[in-house]
């Protein structure tokens, strides 16, 4: 809120809800909570770990 009033940007992960993070979900988690696709470390050890991680 501080950012806001000084009039700098804030991150876009300020104000999400909380959500359960898994395994199985952890991409799509990314993707909702900083607004953008997930680096490329953590998508090939997503890859390493499937089918447990989507």
């Amino acid at each position: 809120m501080m950012n806001a009033l000084l009039g700098k940007e804030t991150p876009a992960w300020v104000g999400v809800q909380s959500l359960p993070v898994t395994q199985s979900n952890v991409l799509e988690s990314y993707k909702t909570v900083f607004k953008k696709e997930p680096p490329s470390e953590l998508t090939d050890a997503c890859n390493k770990a499937k089918p447990a991680c989507n």
